[in-house]
């Protein structure tokens, strides 16, 4: 998933797999990168 984190940056985030009740925990994050960048701003 990438989105913009608490202070406004792009950031990705791996998630697992929703559970039985539809809920998914992140599993890690770091800043997006420059091509991550491209393709957030090609989605939104």
């Amino acid at each position: 998933m990438i989105g913009r984190g608490v202070e406004g940056d792009i950031v990705t985030f791996i998630l697992d797999a929703p559970d039985e009740d539809g809920e998914s925990q992140v599993v890690t994050g770091w800043a997006a990168t420059t091509d991550e960048l491209e393709l957030y701003n090609q989605q939104s």
